[in-house]
């Protein structure tokens, strides 16, 4: 036998397409950040009534039908400090749901102020 030749042809090459859509597929199911790291999550509607919110300053939105407040990650913070001062990062996640990661960077943009591991408000 003498020497064989291949062509294009006969080479056998993976398929590209299907590889890119299972990839595209396990991107769709891949469990999405909590939105609280994505960005500011601000309230829009009214649970009780279902009317238009309207921000009333810190982090607090109001509603303008049935007066009912409702609060945005800050404000949900701001609260907690309110109520237990001094308390510190883990403590505030433990009782907000914020994750420490989005209240270090409030903390590192000012919004309060951190000393001896305890979170304050920065008045």
């Amino acid at each position: 036998m003498k020497g064989y030749k291949m062509t294009i042809n006969e080479v056998k090459r993976p398929p590209m397409a299907p590889v890119r859509e299972e990839k595209e597929k396990k991107e769709e199911r891949r469990i999405k950040p909590s939105t609280f790291e994505e960005e500011e999550v601000k309230p829009n509607l009214c649970r009780i009534c279902g009317a238009i919110l309207k921000y009333d300053g810190l982090g607090e939105y109001v509603c303008p039908d049935c007066n009912h407040k409702e609060y945005d990650s800050y404000g949900l913070v701001r609260n907690y400090l309110e109520t237990h001062p001094g308390a510190n990062i883990i403590q505030v996640e433990k009782g907000t749901g914020i994750p420490r990661s989005k209240i270090s960077k409030m903390i590192a943009e000012d919004r309060f102020k951190i000393s001896n591991q305890k979170v304050s408000l920065d008045e």
